[in-house]
């Protein structure tokens, strides 16, 4: 099976089902990957969740090649809310 490169998904919605019935909408308005030979993988995304705007950034430390379960992955989350009363 050869190897995924890169994923580009635009525009999506996932809703998920809890165990207690509870469902959460996820709209993604872009979401990339790469898994690049000799280049760090990474993830990026842009959505909502729940009417809250989020943007996601995974990065691995080493090349696709290098890395594996064993070895961490830095992350950084970036979420902006609006809070009303």
């Amino acid at each position: 099976m050869p190897s995924i490169e890169r994923i580009l998904i635009q525009d999506a919605a996932l809703a998920y089902r809890s165990v207690a019935g509870a469902v959460t909408r996820y709209e993604i308005h872009a979401a990339r990957l790469w898994n690049l030979p000799g280049e760090p993988e990474r993830v990026e995304a842009e959505g909502s969740a729940k009417g809250v705007p989020f943007r996601i950034f995974l990065a691995a430390d080493a090349p696709a090649g290098a890395s594996g379960p064993q070895l961490p992955w830095s992350a950084r989350l970036e979420s902006n809310a609006r809070i009303s009363r």
